[in-house]
């Protein structure tokens, strides 16, 4: 429940709102769409777009997690619906009560859209830009700029108030943020990507299927650029805001398709009116339908599926293994006041620890949250920066069995230790490191396959026996490769680490899978559990 729980919520919160969100903007856009295409269709251009939006195989994928981009979404999407009759409506210099405060909280979600994520603002200052050049007076444009700016700031205030009421202290995260990532640079130590990756590589990936009848929109709108108050003038104001979110996050050198979710609803409004047109015929409409929506539903779901349930899966499933052995412990051997420990030798950010390693055990009628000590390898920007420094990620990888030596506590010299395979390996041959730099041997370790099997490291494994340490689980990780076979028999068998499909006319997709490996402590016994 404690690493669900906020997937949950974040649907609700988050996700649902979002889909509202395009739900209503679109209504609001093409509320005439069906008069000017003299076409009728089962289904409206909102009804499209809020299609296009839940079978998104990104929106699926990215935007029920607890990421800060998630958040600057429906915050961004919230703004927008709330800003629509400003930014889509007739150009008027006088509002009513209604529309100017939908205004005044649509710039304070603003502001605290920035203190989540201070690029939210390659989004705000456009859509600031618009309603006030959209403001015939000049009196008027600068009244809705000196109210955006102060709204906008008032969102900022609060956003910071609510850090130093959970941080315990004033704090102003997105300037920090801005310092690393802007004027540092040190996103950069995270990959680098060419400025046209969002374009050419970025937003074709996270939009999918839907790239096509965007594309098409956008060139349609660049035709009909000059007809400003028609579905065609709205629809630039979405173009405008996308276009400017795409060229700012473009400079930055780091990039990510997940930063690319701000803008993900809005393509889905574009793409939704291009569905719409496309099945809004009277004599194929029902065909054209079904076409379309079998078309989302084939080439969003399966790849879905495949990246939430198998692909990487290894640092979920690790933490569950770890955390039903560790509850077995402290509730059936009634392991008083032990505190397990958990090292992590694998890459920078490869298994998240806190939600998912969160174990509980029964004390009468309360439970109690049993200690765990968990140690992974430092990769961190101070050390990634520092080209004097080798961060204890890269160590490994370099050479595990090297990295082994040097920071765990190898049993007494002269000890002779043997693997199942009666390859004995002599203490005395070790690196010894001095005792100050080693560390205790951890009740569990985990490590991927190819760091055990590295060419440096021929004996490592070796190595982790004579610590004390059995090789107990072994996590499909991710597929590694993919081939065609034909079988010779019916009850042909392959090796653990693969995984045969059978197809018809006696051939097989064999998939190849990495793995992550778990080690533990023979004195737990893990064996009797």
């Amino acid at each position: 429940m404690v690493a669900r729980a906020p997937l949950l919520l974040n649907a609700i919160i988050v996700a649902a709102p979002t889909d509202l969100a395009v739900f209503y903007i679109c209504s609001y856009i093409f509320k005439d769409a069906a008069v000017h295409s003299n076409k009728t269709s089962p289904l409206k251009v909102e009804h499209w777009a809020l299609l296009a939006s839940t079978t998104n195989w990104f929106n699926g994928y990215a935007l029920i997690r607890t990421y800060s981009n998630s958040l600057e979404t429906v915050i961004l999407i919230l703004g927008i619906s709330l800003l629509c009759p400003e930014l889509f409506g007739e150009q008027c210099d006088k509002q009513d009560f209604k529309t100017r405060m939908a205004f005044r909280i649509a710039f304070l979600l603003g502001g605290v859209g920035v203190v989540i994520r201070f690029t939210a603002l390659a989004a705000w200052i456009p859509i600031g830009m618009i309603v006030c050049f959209r403001r015939r007076l000049f009196r008027a444009k600068v009244y809705y700029f000196c109210n955006a700016c102060l709204y906008g700031a008032a969102g900022v205030v609060l956003g910071c108030v609510v850090d130093r009421y959970f941080y315990g202290f004033w704090a102003i995260p997105f300037l920090g943020s801005f310092h690393f990532n802007a004027l540092l640079g040190n996103g950069a130590l995270y990959g680098t990507h060419p400025w046209f990756w969002y374009i050419v590589a970025g937003l074709p990936a996270i939009v999918g299927i839907l790239t096509i009848p965007y594309v098409y929109q956008v060139f349609l709108c660049m035709r009909k650029s000059n007809l400003r108050h028609t579905i065609w003038g709205r629809m630039n104001v979405i173009q405008a805001i996308i276009a400017s979110y795409v060229s700012l996050h473009s400079l930055s050198a780091h990039k990510e398709l997940r930063f690319m979710l701000p803008v993900l609803p809005l393509i889905c409004i574009i793409s939704g009116y291009t569905l719409f047109i496309f099945c809004a015929s009277t004599n194929s409409s029902k065909g054209r339908l079904l076409f379309v929506l079998t078309t989302l539903l084939v080439m969003n779901y399966p790849h879905l599926m495949f990246l939430c349930t198998v692909h990487q899966r290894a640092p979920i499933q690790v933490n569950k293994v770890l955390s039903t052995y560790i509850k077995d412990m402290a509730t059936f051997h009634d392991i008083e006041s032990k505190r397990f420990s958990i090292h992590y030798l694998m890459g920078c950010h490869s298994t998240p620890l806190y939600s998912h390693l969160h174990v509980t055990k029964k004390l009468g009628v309360l439970d109690e949250t049993v200690p765990i000590d968990s140690w992974y390898l430092d990769c961190s920007p101070e050390c990634r920066s520092d080209s004097r420094l080798l961060c204890e990620s890269e160590e490994f990888s370099i050479n595990p069995r090297g990295f082994v030596t040097k920071y765990y506590t190898i049993p007494e010299r002269n000890s002779r230790i043997c693997s199942d395979e009666k390859v004995c390996l002599n203490n005395k041959d070790m690196d010894q490191p001095p005792q100050t730099s080693r560390k205790d041997i951890p009740d569990f370790l985990a490590m991927f396959e190819h760091d055990l099997n590295n060419p440096n490291s021929k004996d490592l494994k070796d190595v982790l026996i004579s610590m004390g340490l059995e090789e107990t689980d072994k996590i499909k990780h991710a597929v590694k490769g993919v081939s065609l076979i034909r079988l010779n028999s019916r009850n042909e068998k392959y090796p653990d680490n693969d995984v045969l499909v059978r197809l018809p006319g006696r051939l097989g997709l064999k998939l190849q899978f990495e793995h992550m490996l778990v080690f533990t402590n023979k004195q737990l016994d893990v064996g009797q559990l």
